[in-house]
């Protein structure tokens, strides 16, 4: 974050899971209990799995198989095929694929800390980050923000922070 400086978010980046459409078994992140898991080899959805641990031995659970992907369409054919549970991958994508692909996927629930998604901007420009800022405000009164982020990423979001922040809600420095 040295050479960069950030507008406030436009969308969540949090990690979460995708589905069979349909599959009873699985109904809320407790239920991924002992289920082989799909995510990107060493991406951010392969880092999410401790927390995912932390979550399930709360309620008894364990992590199952974890079965790691160069890229995410293999791992959505495998889901397809049963040889994967769930596939791991940020809400935006998977809400992407969702509305793409109705009758096939379901989305679940988060997985892990939030995270956001922002602009990013040469450090020290404030008259931008300012300029951008106020922009994305005016879309957010008028209604027009909550339009562009269900055409483009077939999700809204409602409570985006105000500032820049860090995966946790963690202030940028």
């Amino acid at each position: 974050m040295k050479s960069l400086d950030f507008t406030v978010p436009i969308s969540e980046s949090t990690m979460a899971y995708v589905k069979r459409k349909g599959d009873a078994s699985i109904k809320s992140l407790k239920d991924l209990s002992g289920k082989t898991v799909g995510v990107q080899q060493g991406g951010a959805s392969f880092q999410v799995l401790p927390e995912l641990e932390v979550e399930l031995k709360k309620t008894g659970g364990k992590l199952g198989n974890v079965v790691q992907y160069g890229a995410f369409s293999e791992a959505y054919q495998d889901l397809v095929n049963r040889r994967l549970d769930v596939v791991i991958h940020n809400i935006v994508s998977l809400s992407t694929l969702v509305s793409e692909k109705p009758d096939v996927f379901e989305l679940g629930e988060r997985v892990g800390r939030k995270s956001y998604a922002a602009w990013a901007v040469q450090k020290n420009n404030k008259s931008l980050v300012d300029f951008l800022n106020t922009f994305l405000a005016q879309q957010k009164s008028n209604g027009t923000y909550k339009q562009l982020q269900l055409k483009w990423l077939k999700i809204t979001f409602d409570d985006l922070p105000n500032q820049p922040l860090l995966p946790g809600d963690r202030q940028v420095k």
